[in-house]
């Protein structure tokens, strides 16, 4: 289990789940397996396999958060995140606001963030996929 890490992203864009392949890559690049999964593809029982998960996820606008799959997943994931090597990944799509808010609610829930989030605003790039594989070998 040590060493094992869950990549899980929301959303059906492009740029997320590029983000999403070089956190695993970073993960396998540290020693560690990383098992990538989308939010319809995770549930909360598979949660307690996995020593760390790192979550990304497109912009969530304040108030639909709960009415997105990786919104749902999220908030359902918070009580099992006790205790667990966790990382954030989003593309902020112009709104700065966007991380601190999952952030701040991230530690106000009693989680630790194992390390920096790594954050897009628009393209995603390489210096952003050498972010995103700095985040997956710091999980392991």
């Amino acid at each position: 289990m040590y060493g094992d890490i869950a990549v899980v992203y929301g959303g059906n864009r492009d740029d997320i789940r590029k983000m999403a392949e070089s956190v695993a890559k970073g993960v396998a690049d540290a020693g560690g397996k990383a098992d990538l999964f989308t939010a319809e593809e995770f549930d909360t029982y598979k949660a307690v396999w996995y020593s760390g998960i790192a979550l990304g996820c497109p912009m969530i606008e304040k108030g639909e958060g709960l009415n997105t799959r990786f919104g749902r997943l999220y908030n359902a994931l918070k009580p099992k995140l006790q205790g667990k090597r966790i990382g954030l990944f989003t593309n902020l799509d112009g709104d700065p606001n966007w991380i601190i808010h999952w952030e701040r609610d991230i530690r106000g829930a009693g989680i630790i963030l194992e390390s920096e989030s790594v954050v897009a605003d628009g393209e995603v790039d390489e210096k952003v996929l050498s972010e995103c594989e700095r985040l997956g070998g710091e999980l392991v």
